[in-house]
């Protein structure tokens, strides 16, 4: 930049309508903005490293006359925000830090959230490392479990059924406990089963014929069937035809 602030017309961009000058500037993005209320203009200024100067945050009214400057940090003023809601101004200076500048009546929330807070102590704790003693013959109470006793807990917790989760196995035999118990616990047992089974029938004889030779047995003493039809229905009465047939016959 040239070290300037102008003010301008937007009707006229031919010339400025005000300008200041000495206001050294070594950054092409510093902020000129103007206040909530429009009733002043801020700016920040650069300095030279190496020298014993200050960044500082210049104030104009309309006609650019400096109402206030006030020194924000040993590095330039860069960027600046005044916030138009809480009141605040946050500058942006040159070696990364960050200012923010409020006043306590016309401030709010913000920066005043947790300006008053005071920062926590850290609380260092202390912790002896020693050397460990090992006592041989001390009592079993007292005594550490150490990393080659850690494969023996594990064995022991393995054969624990409730601690390894191991699931329950089948009951041969009768059933007990609400379960039902299997037929055989090994498949010979399983093969005898079904050999049994598949022996006790002929595969040779007709299955009509096994069945019609219970017919003369069912006819002479009943049992089911005829002794609930014995006094409403003492003689079968069937039907003679078929009536789906009759009535497509008819058609």
């Amino acid at each position: 930049g040239d070290d300037t602030l102008k003010l301008w017309d937007i009707r006229k961009f031919r010339s400025p309508v005000k300008v200041v000058n000495d206001l050294r500037n070594l950054f092409s993005v510093t902020d000129c903005v103007f206040s909530p209320d429009e009733k002043l203009i801020v700016t920040g200024t650069s300095i030279i490293k190496g020298q014993n100067e200050t960044g500082n945050l210049q104030f104009y009214d309309k006609e650019l006359n400096e109402v206030y400057k006030l020194p924000v940090s040993n590095s330039s003023v860069i960027r600046c925000l005044w916030h138009p809601k809480i009141h605040q101004i946050f500058v942006g200076c040159g070696d990364g830090s960050v200012k923010i500048l409020f006043n306590d009546k016309n401030s709010q929330r913000g920066a005043k959230m947790f300006v008053a807070k005071h920062k926590r102590m850290k609380v260092e704790s202390i912790t002896s490392a020693g050397p460990r003693i090992v006592t041989p013959h001390a009592l079993p109470l007292f005594k550490e479990e150490g990393s080659k006793s850690l494969k023996r807990k594990r064995e022991k917790e393995r054969k624990d059924p409730v601690s390894s989760h191991q699931p329950e196995l089948p009951i041969a035999g009768k059933g007990a406990g609400g379960r039902i118990g299997a037929g055989g616990s090994s498949i010979g047992a399983y093969m005898r089963k079904i050999a049994a089974i598949e022996g006790s029938i002929d595969k040779d004889e007709d299955p009509r014929e096994a069945i019609l030779k219970y017919a003369k047995v069912a006819s002479e003493s009943p049992f089911w069937i005829n002794p609930a039809y014995k006094s409403t229905q003492p003689k079968p009465v069937f039907q003679d035809g078929d009536s789906d047939e009759e009535d497509n016959e008819t058609k």
